[in-house]
C-alpha cells in the first residue's frame, strides 16, 4: 500500500504514469494536465502531444491556455519523457502561477470537478480583465482607488464600488425646500420608480409639505425618505442633460443628508425604517455602487423580517381608514425587496437573501395609491380599470419566475443536456403565460407616445424585464454538447437570439420621450445590454467553429453582429464604471470570434440536412475547435453575469463571492 501511495504521487507530480517493477496489474494513470480541446470540453486527455483525441480526428492539438494548478507542468511527448516547461507554443506566464496552498486547495478530494468547471470560465473571465484592465488601463475599475497606492484607502463596505466624493454638507432646509420640488416629487414617482412603486405617493407628498414647515416635525426616517426621493429624481433629472458622466453633486447632497437622518434613527423599527433604507439601496445602483447597496440591502431585509414583512396578515387585522395603506406598503415593500433580490443575485452571482419557503407574503392589490387615501372609493371602483399598480405586480410575478428558473439552471447545470431543456421549457412556457396576462396597456400594443409618463416607463422596464427573462432561460442552449440535444434546442436559441435581438432595438431606438432613461442612469438596463451582446457573439463563435450551422433563425448573423457592435460601441464610450468592464468582457469575445473568422474554415461535408445522418452532425459539431479559448462551460454565463462587479485580484474561488 505505502509503494502505492508513492507511485501514484510521482506520476501525479512528474505528469505521467509511474511503472512499478512488479507484475501487478497497472494502475490507471493520473494526467496532470489536458490539452486545450479536450480541457475546454471536459474530456479524458491522456497528456500527450498530440492526445490520442485530436490525433483521431486530425485536429491541431495544444498546451496554449494558462495553468493555474501550481507549478507549469508541459505535455507529454510520446516518448514518454515527460516535459518538465512548457513547449515553445506556450510561454510560460509566471503571473499565472500559484502558491503552493492554493494548489493543494484546488486538489482537494471532492472538488476536482467543481474546482475545473470553475477554472475555465474564470480563466476567460480574467483574461479579459487582465488585457484590458491592468495592462492597457482602459477598463478601469468600480473604485477608482489607486491600488499601488496604500495610502488611498477605501471602508470594506464600500470597495470595488465608484467612488463619490462627499458634497459640503448642506442644512435640511435648503435640501427640501426647493423651488422645485414638486416637479421633483413627480418625477420620482413617474419615471424614476416605475415599478418599484413601495410609497405610498399622497403620504409622500403630505410629508413633504409637513417638512417645508417644519423640519422638526418629522422623524427621522421619514426626513431620509423625503431626501432620498429628492436624491434619485435629482439624479435622473441629470442624467437627460448630460450625454457622458452623470453629475452627482446635486443628488448626493440629498443622499448624505438621509444617512445622517437614519443614523439618529433610535427606537422600536417601523416601516419607514424599511422603506428609508430600501430607497437608499436603489439610489446606490444607479450610482455605481453595487456592493454599498448589497450589504445595505442585507440589512434592510433583517429589519423587514423583524417586522413580518415576509407574512400575510389576517384580513380582519385591517382596520378601516388609514390602516389600509400601512397594510399595502407592507405588500408592495416586501414585494419590491423580493424583485430587487433576485436581479441582484444573478447580476451580482450572490445567493438570494429572501428565501421562498419562509415567505407566505401576499401580492400587492391591484389599487393605486388615490384608491387607498379613499377607503370609501374602493368598492366603487371598477375592476377593469388601468391602474398603475399592476406593473408592479406583473414585475414582482416576472421576477419570481426569474428566480426559480436560475435556481433551476444552478442545480442541473452539471445534469443531462435533456434535463436543461425541460426545465427551459417549463420556465418558458411560464414566461409565454405571464406575457399573455399583460394588460393592453401595458403589452407594448399602444404607441408609446399615446400614454401619459408613468405608463411609457412601465411598458419600457416590462418590456426588458420580459426579454431578460427569455435570454436567461434560453440561452444554456447555445452552449450544449451533445449532438441528440442540438435537434431538440433549436425553438431555445431562436428564442433567446429573438430576444437579444428585440432588446438591442428597444435600447437603441427608443428616446426618454417614449420612457426609455439614458443607459448610464438604470444598472438594470445596461446590464441586459450586456446580455444580448454576449448572447450574439457567443452565438457568431459557436458558428464559426462549426457549431450550429443547420440552424437558421429569422434574423442574419450580419444583422445580429451590427447591432451587437454598435451597443458595444456604446458601452465603451461610457464613462460609468459597469459599462466600462462589461465593454472589457465584450472584447474578448469579440476578440475571440475575430480570431475564428480569421482562420482558415475547415472543409464542410457536401450539403446534407440536419436530420440525413448522425455522423455529418458529429462531424460539423467538432469542427473549428483549434486554439479554442471560450469555455464551454455550464457555469459560464452565471459567472459572466457577476464579472463586472467580481473582485479579479482575489482568488479564483472569490469571482462568485
Amino acid at each position: 500500500m505505502e509503494r502505492d501511495t508513492s507511485d501514484a504521487l510521482l506520476a501525479h507530480i512528474g505528469g505521467e504514469s509511474f511503472s512499478p517493477t512488479d507484475s501487478r496489474p497497472r494502475k490507471r494513470q493520473k494526467v496532470t494536465r489536458a490539452c486545450d480541446r479536450c480541457k475546454s470540453r471536459k474530456r479524458r486527455c491522456d497528456g500527450m502531444i498530440p492526445c490520442s483525441v485530436c490525433s483521431d480526428i486530425g485536429a491541431t492539438c495544444s498546451f496554449d491556455a494558462s495553468y493555474t494548478r501550481g507549478k507549469l507542468v508541459g505535455p507529454r511527448q510520446p516518448s514518454g519523457k515527460n516535459s518538465p516547461v512548457a513547449p515553445a507554443s506556450a510561454p510560460v506566464d509566471q503571473s499565472t502561477q500559484i502558491n503552493d496552498t492554493d494548489a493543494a486547495n484546488e486538489h482537494a478530494p471532492g472538488e476536482g470537478a467543481q474546482a475545473a468547471t470553475a477554472s475555465s470560465a474564470y480563466s476567460f473571465l480574467k483574461r479579459a480583465w487582465e488585457r484590458f484592465g491592468r495592462e492597457t488601463g482602459e477598463v478601469g475599475s468600480l473604485s477608482e482607488t489607486d491600488h499601488s497606492d496604500p495610502t488611498q484607502m477605501v471602508p470594506v463596505l464600500n470597495y470595488g464600488d465608484k467612488r463619490v466624493v462627499p458634497p459640503p454638507a448642506s442644512s435640511l432646509e435648503s435640501l427640501v425646500r426647493k423651488p422645485n420640488g414638486h416637479a421633483l416629487l413627480s418625477t420620482y414617482f413617474d419615471f424614476a420608480m416605475p415599478t418599484y412603486r413601495f410609497l405610498h405617493r399622497q403620504t409622500v407628498e403630505q410629508w413633504y409639505k409637513e417638512v417645508c414647515e417644519d423640519t422638526n416635525r418629522l422623524s427621522p426616517a421619514r426626513k431620509a425618505i423625503i431626501l432620498l426621493v429628492l436624491a434619485t429624481a435629482t439624479f435622473f433629472e441629470e442624467s437627460h442633460k448630460s450625454d457622458g458622466e452623470i453629475s452627482l453633486t446635486g443628488s448626493e447632497a440629498h443622499y448624505q443628508a438621509a444617512r445622517h437622518e437614519l443614523n439618529q434613527e433610535t427606537g422600536r423599527p417601523r416601516l419607514e425604517s424599511v422603506q428609508s433604507r430600501f430607497a437608499a439601496c436603489l439610489y446606490l445602483l444607479h450610482t455605481s455602487r453595487p456592493n454599498e447597496a448589497w450589504y445595505l440591502f442585507g440589512t434592510t431585509i433583517q429589519i423587514a423580517l423583524i417586522l413580518g414583512l415576509h407574512q400575510r396578515r389576517s384580513v380582519e387585522n385591517v382596520q378601516p381608514g388609514g390602516d389600509i395603506i400601512i397594510q399595502e406598503c407592507r405588500k408592495r415593500t416586501f414585494w419590491a425587496m423580493s424583485t430587487l433580490d433576485t436581479y441582484l443575485s444573478i447580476i451580482l452571482g450572490r445567493p438570494v437573501l429572501i428565501h421562498d419557503a419562509d415567505c407566505d407574503q401576499q401580492l400587492p392589490a391591484e389599487l393605486d395609491d388615490e384608491e387607498l387615501s379613499k377607503p370609501d372609493i374602493i368598492s366603487r371602483s371598477s375592476s377593469s380599470r388601468d391602474r398603475i399598480i399592476a406593473a408592479s405586480i406583473l414585475h414582482a410575478r416576472i421576477a419570481h419566475i426569474v428566480r426559480r428558473a436560475a435556481q433551476e439552471q444552478g442545480k442541473v447545470a452539471r445534469k443531462q443536456d435533456d434535463r436543461k431543456t425541460e426545465a427551459a421549457t417549463k420556465a418558458g412556457n411560464e414566461v409565454a403565460a405571464w406575457h399573455a396576462s399583460l394588460p393592453v396597456i401595458l403589452s407594448g400594443a399602444v404607441h408609446p407616445t399615446s400614454l401619459v409618463p408613468v405608463y411609457r416607463r412601465q411598458v419600457a422596464v416590462l418590456g426588458l424585464a420580459h426579454k431578460h427573462a427569455i435570454m436567461l432561460i434560453n440561452r444554456p442552449m447555445l452552449l450544449m454538447e451533445s449532438v441528440r440535444s442540438m435537434l431538440s434546442v433549436k425553438s431555445h436559441v431562436e428564442s433567446c437570439l429573438s430576444a437579444a435581438d428585440g432588446a438591442l432595438d428597444v435600447l437603441m431606438a427608443h428616446t426618454p420621450s417614449e420612457g426609455y432613461a439614458p443607459l448610464a442612469s438604470l444598472w438594470f438596463t445596461s446590464y441586459v445590454a450586456f446580455n444580448a451582446v454576449s448572447i450574439i457573439y457567443v452565438w457568431a463563435i459557436q458558428r464559426a467553429r462549426g457549431r450550429l450551422q443547420s440552424m437558421q433563425v429569422h434574423v442574419s448573423d450580419d444583422s445580429l453582429l451590427d447591432k451587437a457592435q454598435s451597443m458595444q460601441s456604446h458601452l465603451s464610450s461610457s464613462s460609468y464604471a459597469p459599462g466600462l468592464r462589461y465593454n472589457a468582457v465584450l472584447r474578448e469575445l469579440r476578440e475571440e470570434l475575430q480570431r475564428l473568422q480569421d482562420r482558415k474554415p475547415p472543409s464542410q461535408p457536401n450539403a446534407a440536412t440536419p436530420l440525413q445522418s448522425s455522423n455529418v452532425l458529429e462531424q460539423d459539431f467538432n469542427m473549428g475547435f483549434q486554439g479554442l479559448e471560450l469555455p464551454l462551460d455550464p457555469d459560464f454565463w452565471l459567472q459572466m453575469d457577476s464579472f463586472p462587479f467580481a473582485d479579479l485580484d482575489l482568488a479564483e474561488s472569490t469571482l462568485i463571492a
